[in-house]
Protein backbone atom coordinates (compact mmCIF):
# COMPACT_ATOMS: atom_id res chain seq x y z
CA UNK A 1 0.00 0.00 0.00
CA UNK A 2 1.35 3.40 -0.97
CA UNK A 3 1.00 6.42 1.35
CA UNK A 4 2.45 9.94 1.43
CA UNK A 5 4.97 10.75 4.15
CA UNK A 6 5.56 14.35 5.27
CA UNK A 7 8.72 14.71 7.33
CA UNK A 8 11.56 17.11 8.19
CA UNK A 9 15.04 16.86 6.66
CA UNK A 10 18.23 17.37 8.65
CA UNK A 11 18.28 20.90 7.20
CA UNK A 12 14.88 21.64 8.78
CA UNK A 13 12.74 21.58 5.62
CA UNK A 14 9.44 19.72 5.34
CA UNK A 15 9.41 17.27 2.42
CA UNK A 16 6.87 14.89 0.89
CA UNK A 17 7.66 11.41 -0.33
CA UNK A 18 5.70 8.42 -1.46
CA UNK A 19 6.39 5.31 0.64
CA UNK A 20 5.22 1.73 0.43
CA UNK A 21 3.94 0.14 3.63
CA UNK A 22 5.22 -3.42 3.84
CA UNK A 23 2.30 -5.83 3.64
CA UNK A 24 2.11 -9.32 5.14
CA UNK A 25 1.13 -12.19 2.86
CA UNK A 26 -2.56 -12.46 2.15
CA UNK A 27 -4.72 -14.34 4.62
CA UNK A 28 -8.49 -14.52 5.07
CA UNK A 29 -8.53 -10.75 5.79
CA UNK A 30 -6.39 -9.77 2.79
CA UNK A 31 -2.95 -8.12 2.89
CA UNK A 32 -2.23 -6.39 6.22
CA UNK A 33 0.41 -3.80 7.15
CA UNK A 34 1.97 -3.73 10.60
CA UNK A 35 -0.10 -1.92 13.23
CA UNK A 36 0.60 1.70 14.12
CA UNK A 37 0.08 2.14 17.89
CA UNK A 38 -2.79 4.55 18.54
CA UNK A 39 -5.60 4.98 21.03
CA UNK A 40 -7.62 7.83 19.48
CA UNK A 41 -9.13 9.08 16.25
CA UNK A 42 -10.45 12.58 15.55
CA UNK A 43 -12.81 13.35 12.68
CA UNK A 44 -12.50 16.80 11.14
CA UNK A 45 -14.71 18.65 8.65
CA UNK A 46 -13.72 21.98 7.15
CA UNK A 47 -15.35 24.37 4.70
CA UNK A 48 -14.29 24.52 1.07
CA UNK A 49 -12.24 27.70 1.68
CA UNK A 50 -10.22 26.23 4.59
CA UNK A 51 -6.53 27.15 4.76
CA UNK A 52 -4.20 26.46 7.68
CA UNK A 53 -1.19 28.74 7.21
CA UNK A 54 2.41 27.65 7.90
CA UNK A 55 2.54 25.07 10.69
CA UNK A 56 4.19 21.82 11.67
CA UNK A 57 2.30 18.68 12.59
CA UNK A 58 1.24 18.94 16.26
CA UNK A 59 2.32 15.31 16.75
CA UNK A 60 3.18 12.30 14.63
CA UNK A 61 -0.16 11.35 13.05
CA UNK A 62 -1.96 9.69 10.17
CA UNK A 63 -4.43 11.83 8.21
CA UNK A 64 -6.86 9.89 6.03
CA UNK A 65 -8.88 11.89 3.53
CA UNK A 66 -12.50 10.71 3.70
CA UNK A 67 -14.12 13.26 1.40
CA UNK A 68 -12.87 16.13 -0.73
CA UNK A 69 -9.32 17.12 -1.62
CA UNK A 70 -6.52 18.23 0.71
CA UNK A 71 -3.51 20.13 -0.59
CA UNK A 72 -0.15 20.23 1.18
CA UNK A 73 2.21 23.08 0.17
CA UNK A 74 5.89 23.13 1.11
CA UNK A 75 8.29 26.04 1.57
CA UNK A 76 9.86 25.41 -1.86
CA UNK A 77 6.46 25.79 -3.58
CA UNK A 78 5.86 22.08 -4.15
CA UNK A 79 2.19 21.17 -3.74
CA UNK A 80 0.56 17.76 -3.47
CA UNK A 81 -3.16 17.01 -3.48
CA UNK A 82 -4.55 14.02 -1.59
CA UNK A 83 -8.03 12.77 -2.44
CA UNK A 84 -10.58 10.54 -0.72
CA UNK A 85 -9.01 7.26 0.31
CA UNK A 86 -5.45 8.58 0.43
CA UNK A 87 -3.33 8.69 3.59
CA UNK A 88 -0.76 11.19 4.85
CA UNK A 89 1.77 10.18 7.52
CA UNK A 90 2.56 13.60 9.07
CA UNK A 91 5.90 13.58 10.87
CA UNK A 92 7.17 17.15 10.30
CA UNK A 93 6.84 18.15 13.96
CA UNK A 94 9.81 20.55 13.64
CA UNK A 95 11.28 22.73 10.91
CA UNK A 96 9.79 24.93 8.21
CA UNK A 97 6.38 23.27 8.19
CA UNK A 98 3.69 23.31 5.52
CA UNK A 99 0.36 24.85 4.52
CA UNK A 100 -2.78 22.68 4.46
CA UNK A 101 -5.85 23.66 2.47
CA UNK A 102 -9.09 22.28 1.11
CA UNK A 103 -9.16 22.46 -2.69
CA UNK A 104 -11.62 21.53 -5.39
CA UNK A 105 -14.56 23.61 -4.21
CA UNK A 106 -15.94 21.16 -1.65
CA UNK A 107 -15.63 20.67 2.08
CA UNK A 108 -12.87 18.43 3.39
CA UNK A 109 -13.42 15.53 5.77
CA UNK A 110 -10.50 13.73 7.37
CA UNK A 111 -9.81 11.16 10.05
CA UNK A 112 -6.79 12.15 12.13
CA UNK A 113 -5.11 9.36 14.08
CA UNK A 114 -2.44 10.45 16.60
CA UNK A 115 0.39 7.91 16.73
CA UNK A 116 2.38 6.82 19.76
Amino acid sequence: MEITRLHTTLEGHSVLESVLLPMAPEDEQGHLAAMFPSTEVVFCETESNFTQDWHTAPRRQMVIVLYGKMEIELQDGIKQVLTAGETLLAEDTTGSGHITRAVGGTSLRTAIIPLA
